[in-house]
């Protein structure tokens, strides 16, 4: 578990080995979750949250994506911690069918491997359906609940991808951005990289001077500007 503090003082952890990382924004009273792993890491995952919540309660649970290893353990937290359910509104319906499709590729080879893979619905990627309380279109304020953040719509890997902005500082990226190997930060798998190199940008006017990822290191500032001078 790694931890950051933004100048403001808000606390943020990274919940790692769930499939994909997982964070925890910790405030006074309360508690936000990003994203809830693949289902086979449950017991981890919730030993983790009441670790770093402490008796506070989990006020709302963002999922950045619908894709399973995000999004699979969304009924458990809802049963566990009962937090309201945010996602955009061009991933609901994929949270209520219990599926979401996988990305394509965002190269040729990778490309044509995915839309073979797309084809089958593998028993893995299906999670339980379950129904948002709260749909985003482009923007949501947390400070209603306690917290200096706000979630923003970042395109590309999925239609609905979504990011979450801590004190103007910090980012989570879901999977707009990878953090396996220094330098080769862009995500091998998207279903619009044009609107990924969109979103990147409107990362850097955030003015946020870290990006967590959903897999992988976090990502620093020059890295991102780096990756979109580039394109």
């Amino acid at each position: 578990m790694k931890q950051w503090t933004t100048g403001s003082g808000s606390e943020l952890y990274r919940l790692p080995n769930h499939g994909c990382n997982v964070y925890l924004l910790s405030g006074e009273s309360g508690c936000l979750m990003v994203d809830t792993g693949i289902g086979w890491r449950w017991k981890s995952l919730r030993r983790q949250v009441q670790r770093v919540c402490q008796g506070k309660p989990v006020e709302a649970l963002i999922l950045t994506h619908t894709h399973f290893d995000h999004a699979m353990n969304t009924d458990r937290v809802r049963e566990a911690f009962d937090p309201q359910i945010i996602v955009h509104e061009k991933e609901a319906k994929y949270l209520e069918s219990g599926w979401s499709p996988l990305p394509r590729g965002t190269q040729w080879y990778n490309r044509t491997l995915m839309d073979l893979i797309r084809k089958i619905k593998y028993p893995f990627e299906g999670f339980y359906s379950i129904q948002g309380d709260i749909l985003i279109n482009d923007h949501f304020d947390f400070q209603g609940l306690g917290f200096n953040a706000y979630a923003m719509h970042t395109p590309g890997h999925t239609a609905g991808s979504l990011t979450v902005v801590v004190d103007n500082e910090i980012a989570l990226v879901g999977d707009t951005l990878v953090g396996y190997v220094a330098g080769h930060s862009s995500p091998a798998f998207a279903d619009n990289p044009d609107q990924l190199v969109t979103s990147w940008r409107k990362l850097l006017g955030t003015g946020c001077r870290l990006f967590l990822p959903s897999h992988g290191r976090e990502i620093p500032r020059r890295e991102l500007e780096a990756l979109v001078a580039k394109q």
